[in-house]
């Protein structure tokens, strides 16, 4: 496999993951994905919004599958209404493409025509 525009590869140890906060944000990320305790996952979502955020969708993908499925259901409406939004907005650049080149062969005839 070819990584073209890739500068750098890190992979993370997490057995060698220090028992002793040492403050940094990469630390508290390797805690989030070792842990699998639900007191070390609310203190890690006090740390910052992505960690809450992060906690948050954890705990409602770890759910019951009524409330998983919603999850997939919202996420997969958000995404498609991400996609029509895209399209409409492609459509609209290309009628305003079209419309600035007729304006603007429109200028070129009338300075012409001066």
């Amino acid at each position: 496999m070819e990584f073209s525009n890739l500068t750098e590869i890190n992979t993370l140890d997490l057995n060698k993951l220090p028992p002793d906060d040492d403050s940094t944000d990469l630390w508290y990320w390797m805690k989030f994905i070792k842990s699998d305790n639900e007191e070390d996952m609310d203190m890690l979502a006090t740390r910052s919004p992505q960690m809450k955020k992060a906690v948050g969708v954890l705990k409602e993908l770890s759910a019951d599958e009524a409330t998983r499925l919603r999850y997939e259901n919202r996420e997969k409406a958000r995404r498609d209404l991400e996609s029509q939004i895209e399209e409409v907005d492609k459509k609209w650049q290309g009628v305003v493409a079209e419309k600035d080149a007729e304006i603007a062969e429109l200028k070129a005839q009338l300075a012409r025509k001066q």
